[in-house]
């Protein structure tokens, strides 16, 4: 008599259905799903847009860069939300409020009579669902300053929540 593991005899019987002659049980497989196991790679693209949120990268929008790199403050402020953050440094001053669009426009407005800008260039930028968030390098005939803003999607329309303003 021959000693260890049984033979297993496995047949089709309908559907998927698998019965095991050796240990006389009835296996469930879904077709579809054991050809889906046989690609590993089919696996991680499932898990990976699984957990993604199904989000594709928003970029932000090139009219914004160009009014900030050519200081203009009127079309800046038409991406401005209601009310925004505003953080503005340079040279030891800090000026930082939760402002009003027309408040944030003139700020904006003066900040860029004092520092005309020569350049700007965004260095990163990312999003996660209705966020878009980017930062930047924005280079004036005085200084040069690191820009970071933060957007928000309403209402399929840009709008600035957040905008940071730090000299280097």
């Amino acid at each position: 008599m021959k000693q260890g593991k049984p033979e297993i005899n496995i047949k089709e019987l309908k559907n998927g259905v698998y019965e095991n002659t050796a240990f006389f049980e009835k296996i469930t497989i879904i077709k579809p799903m054991k050809r889906f196991l046989r690609y590993p790679t089919s696996i991680l693209i499932f898990f990976w847009l699984l957990f993604s949120g199904f989000v594709l990268p928003q970029r932000v929008p090139t009219d914004l860069s160009e009014a900030i790199k050519n200081g203009n403050s009127a079309h800046l402020a038409s991406f401005f939300s209601s009310s925004l953050e505003l953080v503005i440094s340079e040279n030891d001053n800090i000026y930082e409020e939760i402002c009003s669009k027309t408040q944030a426009e003139m700020i904006i407005s003066n900040f860029f009579a004092k520092n005309r800008p020569t350049n700007f260039d965004i260095l990163h930028e990312g999003s996660r669902g209705e966020l878009v968030y980017a930062t930047g390098k924005l280079t004036t005939f005085s200084s040069s300053f690191n820009v970071t803003f933060l957007i928000r999607i309403k209402n399929g329309k840009e709008v600035i929540n957040q905008l940071r303003i730090e000299q280097n």
